[in-house]
């Protein structure tokens, strides 16, 4: 079925090709690609180097070997004695190009002794990169009245504190990294004060709510105060001012 399959994909002058035949030969090797439901692709991938293994199989007579293992982190011959033991049952173009082996090492934390044991693999699996910076937008209030409120988005790490990203702020705004205070708006009232201790990917958690955030600027006579309360706004149909209630630390 694969190779009439691989005739249709490079020899075929149709546009497209149904695998019906591949997919029913993965039913009968794995139950769980009988039905129409949606499956993992690697599980399929598997499925199919194990059943084109089998039946390319060089092996007919599978002899019994024993696995093997050491406890001497630097011997490197059980490697190699696993790996014949392995090619003693398994020899096809499918071990050829597609096989490996895994060095699992455990050290028990009361005895310092290691386990080390070598395993053939045929699907090695990778995690996928993320991206490590988030971009957080906000509005800026000044607390110089004439100075305009702007529009601004940084780039943060997504495991730095909000304390960290309140010292990029400052940067780009020129302005002293204390003065620097992240609120949420929803609703025309101030809701919420982020406290300089959360991580900052809850910042960019919050932009896409219904919530909006903004950084205000704070009178620089008052770094040494914190946060208790924040009234009402003070025109709720637009972006108003609000009056912070702060106390000593």
């Amino acid at each position: 079925s694969y190779a009439k399959l691989m005739k249709l994909l490079w020899y075929n002058d149709q546009q497209f090709v149904s695998p019906w035949d591949v997919k029913r030969v993965a039913g009968k090797f794995q139950s769980t690609f009988m039905g129409n439901a949606q499956q993992d692709s690697q599980e399929l991938i598997s499925t199919i180097l194990d059943a084109l293994h089998e039946d390319l199989n060089r092996v007919q007579t599978k002899p019994y070997v024993e696995l093997k293992s050491t406890n001497d982190p630097n011997d490197n011959s059980i490697s190699a004695e696993s790996w014949y033991n392995h090619l003693a049952r398994n020899q096809s173009i499918i071990v050829d190009l597609m096989h490996g082996q895994f060095k699992s090492l455990v050290q028990c934390p009361r005895c310092s002794r290691y386990s080390i044991t070598f395993d053939p693999f045929s699907v090695l699996s990778v995690p996928l990169p993320s991206e490590s910076k988030i971009a957080i937008s906000f509005n800026f209030i000044p607390y110089d009245l004439s100075r305009k409120a702007m529009k601004c988005a940084v780039l943060a790490n997504k495991n730095d504190s909000v304390d960290m990203f309140r010292v990029q702020v400052a940067q780009l705004l020129g302005i002293h990294k204390d003065s620097v205070m992240f609120v949420t708006l929803s609703a025309n009232t101030f809701d919420r004060f982020i406290c300089r201790d959360r991580k900052a990917k809850l910042l960019s958690k919050l932009q896409s709510g219904a919530s909006k955030l903004y950084a205000l600027e704070i009178d620089p006579r008052v770094f040494n105060l914190s946060l208790i309360h924040i009234s009402e706004p003070t025109r709720p149909e637009r972006i108003s001012y609000a009056v912070f209630c702060l106390k000593k630390k």
